[in-house]
């Protein structure tokens, strides 16, 4: 968890090279620098402590590896302790390089940092803060971020496209709802989104009052938008080229069978088989000939009140939560060899769920192979629109609750896990214990009495740190 900020302690340090002990290069290619204090950082986020102890590490085995002055100059993620040379030597002050966050963004984090500066946050960097407070765990950074008034946004859109980038779901939520309610599909602004960004709106826009067919409306302006800016003609073939993969997200079988006949028809847009398919499913008849391609569920319904729409008082919003899962006749789940999943808890507008298994080890366990261990691992899944494409990002801790007093539980912690659409969308170790370890009464994890386990995993999200790779996660757990 990321701790409360030094508040109003050093206001005007955050201003020039001389009490800086190191620097920080935002967004490499703009070539645009921050002096900053080490212990500042330290002091305002835990995630900066793991960063610099992870970046140390890493330092560390390059330096005894290979001569440090040639390693150097490729990780530049060196701090260094002491007063900062003066601006004339400025070059041999050391850098942490952060590439994935914006030169505004950084800039008015540090400002929030040192001085409870709130200024530089505006409509058109909302997100890119949001990000980067999520990623160093500034959590009243980030709740500045949510608490922005929505209607200050200059573009709906943008900020809808930079929400679902960076994961932010209940944002990205709160921005559709406000398209819905305010008519923005009607507006330009929504005429000049590319068509990645327009079949992110159609997959995840929830449900507008006046149907799909208002949805299918403002698409098809959009594809005559496209075709006058492209030099074509407004035909059935051009607009159905514009709209590209786009035209499959429009629920065309939930809207109604006379505003089909008369609107969408004489589109033109659609081909025989495709209006013959529409036509069928509504009496219900779907022969193989004439596969449906449209989606059928129904969208989200929307949010009336606006206070719904604020996402400290929905699920979306809750960034952390814990997971616990008791296993009951434990024997009988040993010896049937099948998952055991727990229930679901909803974290950040997801589906967060652990599980686990019996497996034999294929690797030196504590010493030992061929044994057979209890392996636990976290899974995640979006809870609707599960036809577009997600990512969350997360801390865990998988642990073995101990059930005996004055004894400890078994944990291990999860550090930068990245959560995708694409499967794989599960972490864990399948080597967690060994059947041995678990069922030894001196553990404290085995309720003989009752014959059960019970596990847990504390999890929280934020927005994306530093990648590592499975190897390298490996590499750190068994150091």
């Amino acid at each position: 968890m990321g701790r409360k900020c030094p508040r109003r302690k050093c206001p005007t340090a955050f201003v020039g090279p001389q009490m800086s002990d190191f620097q920080q290069a935002a967004n490499v290619r703009a070539a645009n620098e921050f002096l900053a204090h080490k212990t500042i950082l330290l002091a305002s986020s835990d995630m900066f402590k793991a960063m610099f102890r992870f970046d140390e590490q890493i330092a560390m085995r390059e330096a005894n590896s290979t001569p440090p002055v040639a390693k150097r100059a490729k990780t530049a993620v060196v701090v260094a302790r002491g007063r900062a040379p003066s601006a004339g030597v400025l070059a041999a002050v050391p850098v942490v390089v952060v590439p994935d966050v914006t030169t505004e963004a950084f800039k008015a984090m540090l400002e929030f940092i040192y001085a409870d500066d709130l200024s530089g946050l505006n409509g058109d960097n909302l997100f890119d803060v949001l990000y980067a407070a999520n990623k160093y765990q500034i959590n009243l950074l980030a709740d500045a971020c949510v608490d922005f008034p929505i209607y200050n946004v200059q573009n709906i859109f943008k900020a809808f496209e930079r929400a679902h980038f960076y994961g932010e779901e209940a944002s990205a939520f709160r921005c559709l709802n406000y398209i819905n309610f305010n008519n923005e599909l009607t507006m330009k602004q929504f005429l000049k989104v590319n068509n990645q960004l327009l079949c992110q709106i159609l997959c995840s826009l929830p449900q507008k009052p006046s149907g799909e067919i208002a949805i299918w409306n403002a698409t098809l302006r959009w594809a005559d938008e496209q075709c006058v800016k492209n030099g074509k003609e407004c035909t059935g073939e051009n607009r159905r080229e514009m709209l590209g993969p786009a035209l499959y997200k429009i629920r065309f079988p939930l809207i109604a069978q006379n505003d089909f006949s008369n609107q969408i028809v004489p589109s033109d847009v659609l081909t025989k088989d495709e209006m013959l398919s529409v036509f069928l499913s509504y009496s219900q008849s779907l022969p193989v000939s004439y596969p449906l391609h449209f989606p059928t569920d129904q969208r989200m319904a929307v949010q009336k009140s606006s206070s719904a729409l604020h996402p400290r008082n929905t699920a979306l919003n809750k960034r952390s939560g814990r997971i616990t899962m008791k296993i009951e006749n434990f024997f009988e789940f040993a010896r049937e060899n099948k998952r055991r999943y727990s229930d679901a808890v909803n974290i950040r507008g997801f589906s967060w769920r652990i599980f686990a298994e019996i497996q034999t080890t294929t690797t030196m366990c504590d010493g030992n192979k061929n044994k057979k261990c209890l392996g636990i691992f976290l899974h995640c899944e979006e809870l609707a629109n599960k036809e577009c494409n997600w990512c969350c990002n997360c801390s865990a801790t998988l642990q073995i609750v101990a059930q005996k007093k004055n004894k400890d539980s078994k944990a291990i912690q999860f550090i930068g896990l990245t959560f995708k659409s694409v499967k794989p969308n599960s972490w864990g170790w399948s080597e967690f214990v060994t059947f041995e370890q678990l069922m030894n009464a001196a553990n404290g994890w085995y309720n003989e009495k009752d014959d059960s386990v019970i596990l847990a995993a504390d999890v929280s999200t934020y927005s994306p740190a530093y990648p590592h790779s499975w190897s390298q996660q490996k590499q750190r757990w068994t150091d």
